[in-house]
C-alpha cells in the first residue's frame, strides 16, 4: 500500500499536495511537495484539456486552483531550489583546481615561482578545465541549437540545467554520478582531433579531467543538504 501511494503522488503531485493538506497529513504533503518542485516546470506547462482551465496550460490550471498557502509555498520553494541550482553552476564555471593557484609575495619571478615557465607545466590541467567549463557553460545556455564549433560532442547537454522541464535533474545527477558522458575518455576523439597529444599528454590531460569531474561532484553534493 505504501508504494502504490508515493507511486500515486509521482504520478500527480498537484492534486496530492492538496489532498495533504487537508488532510493535515505531512507525509503526504511532503511527498507531493518534492515532486511538485522538482517537476515544477514540466508541470506546469501540460496542455490544457479542451473546455478546462480558461485557456491556461492544464498544470497551471491545477496550481491556480490550490489554497492560497500552499500555492504560496510551492511558489517560494521552486525559487529557493532555482537560486541552489543558480549556485551550483557558478561555482562550476569558477572552479580552480588549487594546484593553479599561485601566491605572489614578492612578485619577483625567481623568488615566487610566477613566470610563464611556472604556468606552462599547467597547460593540461587548463585545457581540461576549459573543456570542463566549456561543458558546463553549454549546458546552461538556452537558446536550443546545435553545438557547431566542431571540438568536442556536447549538443546533447545544451539547456538542462534548471531551465529544463525536469529542473536540471538528469543533468545535476549525471554530474553527482560522475557520468558527463561527452566528457569520458572514450568520447574525447573529437577533441583531440582539434588538439593532438602524445599518447602520455592524453593521459596527463585526462586525469586532470577526471579530478575536475570529482571536485564538480562534490559541489553537487554539498547544494543537496
Amino acid at each position: 500500500m505504501g508504494q502504490t501511494l508515493f507511486q500515486a503522488i509521482a504520478s500527480n503531485p498537484i492534486a496530492w499536495v492538496d489532498v495533504g493538506y487537508r488532510l493535515e497529513s505531512k507525509v503526504i504533503f511532503r511527498d507531493a511537495m518534492t515532486h511538485l518542485v522538482g517537476r515544477y516546470r514540466e508541470l506546469t506547462s501540460k496542455p490544457s484539456e479542451i473546455g478546462s482551465g480558461i485557456g491556461l496550460p492544464l498544470g497551471e490550471s491545477l496550481l491556480a486552483s490550490l489554497p492560497n498557502p500552499v500555492r504560496e509555498l510551492v511558489e517560494a520553494k521552486v525559487l529557493e531550489l532555482q537560486q541552489t541550482c543558480q549556485n551550483v553552476e557558478q561555482m562550476l564555471v569558477t572552479y580552480y583546481p588549487a594546484g593553479l593557484h599561485r601566491a605572489a609575495v614578492s612578485n619577483r619571478v625567481a623568488r615566487d615561482d610566477i613566470g610563464r615557465a611556472s604556468y606552462a607545466t599547467d597547460i593540461f590541467v587548463w585545457m581540461a578545465l576549459a573543456l570542463f567549463r566549456h561543458y558546463i557553460g553549454f549546458a546552461i545556455a538556452s537558446v536550443c541549437q546545435f553545438f557547431i564549433t566542431q571540438v568536442t560532442c556536447i549538443d546533447s547537454v545544451q539547456g538542462q540545467t534548471y531551465q529544463a522541464r525536469d529542473g536540471g535533474y538528469e543533468f545535476y545527477k549525471m554530474i553527482e554520478e560522475g557520468g558527463l558522458e561527452c566528457l569520458h575518455r572514450a568520447t574525447l576523439a573529437s577533441f583531440h582531433n582539434h588538439f593532438p597529444m602524445s599518447t602520455k599528454g592524453r593521459a596527463v590531460f585526462s586525469n586532470h579531467l577526471e579530478a575536475i569531474k570529482e571536485a564538480a561532484k562534490d559541489y553537487v553534493k554539498v547544494s543537496k543538504r
